[in-house]
């Protein structure tokens, strides 16, 4: 995993709820992103997704980072590669919480431990 930004992390957590409140399925997806129908998704049909979905322009670049431009890439690769990404930033997120509640809990001790 990669370290990435908080703007790049927050990109994809866009890019992924929007396509869980538009309910995007593969199968439709296929139909709308794959807009000259040769069975992949270029570039400018990715961007043209990110305007269904209606992800703000100043994150496409953003999300072309993450994701990388690739020609030839099927529908399917990604959304795998959007759900990886994101359950990528939901772990780091659990372990960002889990961390600073361990560092809280230390503090607590060694203040009770001081007094």
């Amino acid at each position: 995993q990669l370290t990435r930004t908080p703007a790049e992390n927050a990109a994809i957590k866009t890019l992924y709820e929007s396509m869980l409140k538009q309910n995007v399925d593969v199968s439709a997806a296929i139909k709308e992103w794959d807009q000259d129908g040769d069975g992949t998704v270029s570039d400018w049909e990715v961007k043209e997704a990110f305007k269904l979905l209606d992800i703000p322009e100043y994150e496409y670049g953003l999300l072309f980072n993450l994701l990388g431009k690739e020609e030839g890439r099927t529908v399917s690769s990604l959304f795998d590669d959007i759900q990886e990404l994101y359950f990528d930033v939901q772990e780091a997120q659990r372990g960002s919480v889990s961390l600073a509640a361990t560092f809280k809990n230390q503090m607590s001790k060694n203040d009770f431990e001081t007094k």
